[in-house]
């Protein structure tokens, strides 16, 4: 969730601190997972991807697109309480 501020935060935390950033392991470890229950796709496979977001959606899709030049469909849903 922080990527982007991460240097912020080593800036602001002083030399003295790593901060640590879990996105590659999160990736090796979903690719892992992907491949075992054979779910991953080849690189020249199609695809789309559809982004939710609990926020507004059109905040998320110009995030998305200045930060990340991605231009894919951003749609908001609504999570339930659990009964």
């Amino acid at each position: 969730h922080y990527a982007f501020v991460i240097p912020l935060i080593g800036e602001i935390a002083g030399p003295g601190v790593r901060v640590i950033d879990p996105a590659p392991a999160i990736a090796r470890q979903t690719r892992r997972v992907l491949v075992e229950k054979e779910l991953a796709n080849g690189r020249n496979v199609g695809g789309s991807l559809t982004v939710l977001t609990t926020g507004p959606a059109a905040v998320l899709t110009g995030q998305l697109n200045t930060l990340l030049d991605v231009d894919s469909p951003v749609k908001r849903v609504r999570l339930r309480a659990a009964a």
